[in-house]
């Protein structure tokens, strides 16, 4: 799966805020199953 930079979004619950919530799953959950990369990275791949 690949996740563009900064294309990611949720709102705040009961046990974080939503930037929180982004910052956790963008730095700590992801990294481990995606790979990020850039939007203009993302487009180029969508073009090939």
């Amino acid at each position: 799966m690949i996740i563009p930079e900064g294309t990611n979004s949720t709102f705040d619950n009961d046990y974080m805020t939503g930037e929180t919530a982004v910052r956790y799953y963008n730095e700590d959950v992801w990294e481990e199953l995606v790979d990020a990369v850039t939007f203009e990275e993302a487009m180029t791949m969508l073009e090939e």
